[in-house]
């Protein structure tokens, strides 16, 4: 995935962002459902940003209006997923938050 070094938010879904996710890569992906909620992943104020800055992590927000779902994909190191995924969730997500483990060269 060519994830935007400018971080615009992209509209799409979820099946277009597994199209898009490179198979040497490893990847999490946040999902927050914002049907009848207020808080966002896209929210600057979350401490995961930092952390991705930090990291130097590759990142990218996808708004999927049809389904009020929003996305944030991050792409990590391969060898880390845990550990980053770990620190990743104590960074203060809303607890809705659902995540998706994309490990580089697996087929799923």
């Amino acid at each position: 995935m060519n994830l935007e070094s400018q971080h615009n938010i992209v509209n799409a879904d979820l099946e277009w962002i597994k199209g898009q996710l490179a198979p040497e890569a490893s990847y999490i992906v946040f999902e927050h459902n914002l049907q009848g909620r207020k808080d966002s992943i896209f929210s600057k104020s979350l401490r995961v940003y930092d952390y991705l800055e930090q990291k130097k992590y590759s990142w990218q927000q996808v708004k999927d209006g049809s389904l009020f779902r929003e996305y944030l994909v991050i792409r990590i190191e391969p060898g880390k997923e845990e550990e980053t995924l770990g620190k990743m969730i104590s960074l203060g997500f809303p607890k809705s938050t659902v995540y998706y483990l994309y490990r580089a060269g697996d087929e799923s």
